[in-house]
């Protein structure tokens, strides 16, 4: 710790060693959310990006949290799973208009300068037992893989959570894990997604059981 907070002393820093302790406060104070002047600040804000440099989507769209109130939460649907179509902006800068009743939620968008995102930070008050959500996100193919073959193109999906997962591609299940667990990340693996060519809407449904 103490090697780190010397890092971040910048005006101290010398030669090529400041650029590193320059990266490496800007993306700290990313990671805080603070919103910096170009006119006081030596820092560059670090280009918002979906995917980090480690291959991880780490900006999305969520949906929650719903009370699981027993039973087998993953597979009950808290909304029209078939139909769900993120609010948000497109990358034309044109709104996309929600496709189903959500329950009187609505989506909030969540980023992490890490390879996690961190729900409690979104809703801190939410009870920490048995509770659902939907994380989405569009997925682009430039070509159709909707089709299973051997082929060394195929896209695998990895992800990890501390509780049950279950990913939807374009409406339609491809995969389930219902575990209680600790995060590691890319634990669970669903191999050949059937991506269409084009946008794809890829949901992940989440849930905390404690």
């Amino acid at each position: 710790g103490r090697i780190i907070i010397s890092q971040l002393l910048l005006r101290a820093a010398r030669g090529p060693f400041k650029s590193r302790a320059t990266r490496i406060m800007s993306r700290m104070l990313d990671s805080l959310g603070v919103d910096r002047d170009a006119r006081v600040s030596p820092l560059a804000p670090r280009q918002r990006r979906v995917v980090d440099g480690d291959g991880f989507i780490t900006d999305w769209l969520v949906l929650g949290p719903f009370a699981a109130d027993g039973g087998q939460p993953l597979d009950r649907a808290f909304v029209e799973e078939a139909a769900l179509v993120p609010a948000g902006e497109q990358t034309d800068g044109t709104a996309i208009r929600a496709g189903a009743d959500l329950g009187g939620r609505s989506w909030q968008r969540v980023a992490s300068a890490f390879s996690q995102v961190d729900l409690d930070e979104l809703w801190p008050d939410a009870p920490a037992r048995d509770r659902v959500a939907y994380a989405a996100i569009h997925v682009y193919s430039p070509q159709d893989r909707s089709v299973l073959l051997d082929a060394p193109d195929m896209i695998a999906l990895r992800c990890g959570a501390d509780g049950g997962t279950k990913p939807l591609l374009n409406g339609h299940p491809v995969g389930r894990f219902d575990f209680v667990r600790d995060l590691v990340l890319d634990a669970d693996r669903v191999d050949g997604l059937p991506l269409r060519q084009g946008w794809n809407l890829l949901v992940i449904k989440l849930h905390n059981p404690g």
